[in-house]
Order: structure tokens, then sequence, then C-alpha cells
């Protein structure tokens, strides 16, 4: 059914509408909206889980009024995708040599190799990082 099918993921903050109070929005987490024909949802990278999930982009944004959330695109500069397993990430390893961003251990591990990790970054070239200034 959803074979061949083109998903758009945007990456998004969730945000608490009763905290409006503290710049416009309190955050609640980051997620992927996924939207495809047929379906749109919102998707936990952490937890691997899909939720609130609607036929079209408005009516799941009617759904998240009803309980004071609301979506926000974060911006591009703010995130990244693991250069591994190209999941959706806010913290992870950073290599300058050539920009690439690796989610977990596992991933430089099939990618890199732990070792030359180690090595860089020793040399300062490769590092633990987080997008998130909240």
């Amino acid at each position: 059914m959803f074979l061949n099918q083109k998903i758009k993921k945007t990456p998004i903050y969730l945000l608490d509408q009763t905290k409006v109070a503290e710049r416009e929005g309190h955050f609640v987490q980051p997620l992927l909206l996924i939207e495809m024909s047929g379906g749109v949802g919102l998707y936990n990278p952490t937890s691997k889980y899909i939720g609130v999930v609607s036929t079209t982009r408005k009516e799941l944004e009617q759904r998240l009024a009803s309980k004071n959330l609301r979506i926000e695109i974060i911006p591009e500069e703010d995130y990244r995708f693991c250069s591994g397993c190209h999941e959706f990430m806010l913290e992870g390893y950073y290599f300058q040599r050539n920009d690439s961003c690796y989610c977990s251990r596992e991933c430089i591990e099939k990618k890199v190799g732990w070792k030359e990790y180690l090595r860089l970054h020793g040399e300062g070239s490769a590092f633990w990082t987080t997008r998130y200034n909240g």
C-alpha cells in the first residue's frame, strides 16, 4: 500500500501552548513530522514510536491544538541526520574532517571505527556535541 511512496520528514518541536509566557510556548520534545499521501503523523526517533496519526496535516494540527500543543519547524541549522543510519538527531558525535555526524557508538563502529574516532578525538577533530540550545 505504501510502497514507492514519497515520504516527507520534517524535524519539529512540539510546543505546549499553556506555557506561552515562557518564550512563545514551552519546548516539549523534538520529533519528526511524517507526511505521505493518505496520512500524517509524529515520529519520536528516540523511542521509535509513531503517534498522533491523522489523514491530513490540518487535522493533525487541530488535534494538537485541542490539547494546547502546536508544531514549530526546527531551523535547518539546529539539527542533523546521522551519517550512519540516517536518523534525525539533535546530539551526537561530530567529525570536522568531512562534516559528518553519528548518533551512536554503533554507527561510528560501522562506518568509521571506534579506534579511529578515539584517535581523531585525541587530535580535537572529532567530539560529542549537542545541537539544541533550549
